[in-house]
């Protein structure tokens, strides 16, 4: 996720809607006008107005929520809330909006069979709205049965066999809608199903801490395990998972929160090239002084790909220089094109040795390609060039006519 903030900020305006679909379903007129006028307010002031998708199919569901209750003060509540946002057409086709009020009736009427006729018909359309209607009716039955038939029939399992819809957004947002009302039993069913929470979930419910607790007590004890700790429950090999849960929970929780959880973590001393924009965020942000204290002194960066170098040395300058940059995953080198020599071999001062190998890396061939003596020299010091792959770097320098760094290896 490029923008870590809007993420949080969608999942909290996502709550809001959840917040008002369960008072509309059970009949809770207050509670609803309270939750939808939040989410007018947002819309006002907000560029997106997220749900599991477009905010108009929202108004569609409530509407039929009401008329299929034949509830005159949620009608009226609906009206008073919506009315400003209608222009006079409805988004949805009529199709799918029958096969709403069907589902809506089904659930709200409790008969299993007409639920479940009604859910195929539906699930064809929109899989997870057929699960979440589910979840607020307490079908927890059916949703163990419908479940594996739309993640085998999902098309997305075209592409790959190993998709599963507890991947989705959509279908993380229902299992979090669980943890946050503390649906222990519809959890239970998603984790019959297969739905396995990982960082992706918990990260999600950075501002709902009791229910990242909630979910993670409640998975593990379906397992049959001890809870792990905090740092082994959301850490990533590099770290960068447990980097991305205590920026949510910094700027979900603020200082005095992310302190009590920064006391069960390690150091972070190792991230992803892919989290250093978040890395910065968080030291640069208003409470950034808090965040540096979590990350090591001697951090190393692993770089996969090359599209942050412009910033490696401002960087690493937060630092007092002692930022590492692991080279031996790096891949695509086309943004090195404007970087100078006398820069390379600063970066090459900074990197780890990378695993040696009898082949060269597209970042040695792009060093090589330089035809530099002194850039050949820290190549070899940092055993880039190496006793394995001596030959193959002849024989590539020989061929593409790179005499100095010939004059060098020899």
């Amino acid at each position: 996720m490029a923008d870590y903030i809007a993420n949080y900020e969608y999942h909290k305006i996502y709550c809001e809607h959840d917040k008002a679909m369960r008072a509309a379903f059970s009949g809770d007129t207050e509670k609803f006008i309270e939750a939808a006028k939040k989410l007018t307010e947002d819309r006002l002031n907000r560029e997106t107005f997220a749900y599991h998708r477009e905010g108009d199919i929202m108004q569609v569901i409530f509407f039929q929520i009401f008329a299929v209750r034949s509830d005159i003060e949620g009608m009226k509540a609906f009206a008073e809330v919506y009315q400003r946002f209608s222009d006079g057409g409805n988004p949805q086709s009529s199709s799918t909006t029958c096969l709403i009020a069907d589902m809506i009736a089904a659930c709200i009427c409790g008969n299993d069979s007409i639920i479940e006729q009604a859910a195929r018909d539906f699930g064809e359309h929109l899989t997870d709205v057929v699960i979440y209607f589910l979840m607020l009716s307490k079908k927890y039955d059916l949703m163990r049965k419908l479940i594996p038939e739309f993640n085998k029939n999902n098309p997305c399992r075209r592409i790959s066999s190993d998709f599963s819809i507890f991947d989705s957004q959509r279908y993380i947002d229902i299992v979090i809608s669980a943890a946050i009302h503390r649906d222990k039993e519809a959890l239970t069913a998603f984790f019959d199903a297969g739905c396995r929470p990982n960082a992706n979930y918990y990260c999600m419910l950075c501002p709902y801490l009791d229910a990242m607790d909630f979910l993670a007590d409640t998975y593990y004890e379906y397992l049959g395990y001890d809870r792990p700790s905090f740092k082994e429950l959301f850490g990533g090999d590099d770290d960068s998972d447990i980097m991305f849960m205590m920026y949510g929970i910094l700027n979900c929780n603020g200082v005095d929160v992310f302190d009590r959880y920064a006391k069960e973590i390690s150091l972070i001393k190792r991230i992803s090239d892919d989290r250093l924009f978040l890395l910065k965020s968080g030291i640069k942000g208003e409470n950034g002084a808090a965040f540096r204290r979590i990350i090591s002194d001697e951090l190393t960066i692993v770089f996969k790909s090359w599209g942050m170098t412009d910033d490696i040395f401002a960087f690493a300058e937060t630092f007092d220089g002692n930022v590492k940059i692991d080279i031996s995953q790096a891949g695509e080198i086309d943004s090195f094109h404007t970087v100078t020599i006398a820069e390379l071999i600063k970066l090459l001062n900074m990197s780890i040795k990378p695993n040696k190998t009898d082949k060269l890396s597209d970042f040695v061939l792009f060093l090589l390609k330089q035809n530099s003596r002194p850039l050949t020299l820290k190549m070899i010091s940092k055993e880039l060039i190496c006793a394995e792959n001596f030959n193959a770097a002849v024989w590539f320098a020989s061929e593409n006519k790179l005499f100095n760094v010939l004059n060098t290896l020899y």
